[in-house]
């Protein structure tokens, strides 16, 4: 699969640029800036309009790792790694729970964030080809 930066809205549907643009102007969308979330979701629309075409309906694991990979560039996943592999490594010196849990959330709301934009992209780049 090509790489997952889009560097064009022009394969991006319509509605998915508008929701978009509409998302970049809000002024808080949770923890995640709004231009991410924005930036995310033609990202997203990107690579599911590109991975239909060369992988079907069935998410690759090319897909998938394409996900976490705009999830580590506009949601903080990075960070969010390297902060429970920090608090993963105390263990053996301390047992931290506390770190340790909130860490692993952290990795875990950024994914399901991820994900669930990368559906919600998909389900939107998708549902209007019926009427071209």
């Amino acid at each position: 699969m090509a790489s997952s930066k889009c560097t064009s809205e022009s394969n991006v549907d319509p509605v998915m640029i508008r929701i978009a643009r509409a998302v970049s102007a809000e002024d808080s969308f949770g923890t995640v800036d709004p231009k991410n979330v924005s930036a995310a979701l033609i990202e997203f629309a990107h690579l599911a309009s590109i991975s239909v075409l060369t992988d079907g309906v069935i998410a690759s694991d090319t897909f998938r790792s394409a996900i976490d990979h705009v999830a580590r560039r506009h949601f903080g996943r990075r960070r969010a790694e390297k902060r429970f592999a920090r608090a993963v490594g105390c263990i053996a010196a301390r047992t931290d729970r506390d770190a340790i849990e909130i860490a692993h959330a952290e990795v875990l709301e950024i994914g399901e964030l991820a994900h669930y934009y990368a559906g919600l992209a998909t389900g939107l780049t998708f549902a209007d080809r019926r009427h071209r």
